[in-house]
């Protein structure tokens, strides 16, 4: 079971919705002294039941360029290829999940609150008479859907004419992050963000370039 009883720098918050499930997440102080390790980094939207079970989860905390040894000059440019790169959507994280049978909406901490509520409201209206389906679907799969919620009641949200959905990941249920294709959820038709694909280090110096971010030590 992931034990964070005595871990100062991970929060643990009691779900309202699902019996016996509880979220841990990284805190103030861990990102204040960036106290960054598995567990640390893995305590981002991760809920676990109290069998010890991972019910849902979201992404590993991820870091800007040259944030973190993973992420300098020389580590980006020896990464695999093809990578594929996506837009950061500007809304707050939502995240969908069958946990014991029952449909969960959650944000990255809770299953409560005016964010998840946003979040609900909004996937509800958007799945109509497949909602029973997609919630089944994500049960097969065993896997958390991942949205960014754009509400224009939230104030930092900027740049949209409506409010929406984008689905920006599917994640299975599990301590390593494992993301599934988001083709497996087509049929419910959602907004996803842009993506593109980067075959080989030319392909990535040149999308650094764009966004004005070029290591210019490696050109």
């Amino acid at each position: 079971m992931y034990d964070a009883e005595n871990d100062n720098f991970i929060d643990k918050i009691e779900m309202k919705s699902v019996e016996g499930v509880h979220s841990y997440n990284f805190n103030r102080l861990a990102f204040r002294t960036r106290t960054w390790n598995d567990n640390t980094v893995k305590a981002r939207g991760l809920f676990i039941d109290k069998d010890g079970k991972i019910v849902a989860r979201g992404f590993d905390k991820f870091f800007n360029l040259n944030e973190r040894p993973e992420t300098n000059q020389s580590a980006i440019f020896s990464w695999n290829y093809p990578l594929t790169i996506a837009t950061k959507e500007n809304g707050s994280l939502g995240m969908a999940a069958n946990v014991h049978g029952n449909a969960f909406y959650a944000t990255k901490n809770r299953d409560y609150g005016d964010f998840r509520d946003r979040l609900k409201e909004q996937l509800d209206k958007h799945l109509g008479s497949l909602r029973g389906a997609f919630f089944a679907r994500l049960e097969e799969l065993g896997a958390t859907a991942l949205f960014e919620v754009v509400d224009k009641r939230d104030p930092h949200i900027v740049g949209y004419k409506e409010d929406g959905l984008v689905l920006i990941g599917l994640v299975k249920n599990e301590w390593e992050q494992v993301e599934l294709d988001l083709g497996l959820l087509d049929e419910f038709n959602f907004n996803k963000a842009y993506t593109e694909v980067v075959e080989d280090k030319a392909g990535l110096i040149d999308v650094f370039r764009l966004y004005s971010q070029t290591p210019e030590l490696m050109v």
